[in-house]
């Protein structure tokens, strides 16, 4: 059975290769795909000239470091663990 909804199943969209050779995807597939820029799409080549675009798996820890933002003076990790006791212990 499908992830998606029925008629996802059969919506078409018609791109145009611009002359560079770009594609370009609007905000509702991004928003299909859940990308933004940067992000990165997989693309299967399939016979008979198809092919299939899905949502590149993360395979890293790339996206993690550096999405909390800090601008504090820095923090020991000490200091880092006892505020996670704190906020374990219901204290913050």
């Amino acid at each position: 059975m499908a992830a998606y909804p029925r008629s996802m199943e059969t919506d078409t969209r018609e791109l145009t290769v611009a002359p560079g050779g770009d594609i370009t995807l609007g905000a509702d597939l991004l928003g299909h795909f859940n990308v933004a820029p940067g992000d990165k799409l997989e693309l299967k080549l399939l016979p008979d000239g198809r092919a299939e675009l899905r949502t590149k798996p993360d395979k890293g820890w790339d996206k993690v470091f550096g999405s909390i933002k800090y601008d504090g003076p820095p923090v020991s990790l000490e200091e880092i663990q006892a505020t996670i006791a704190r906020g374990w212990a219901g204290q913050l």
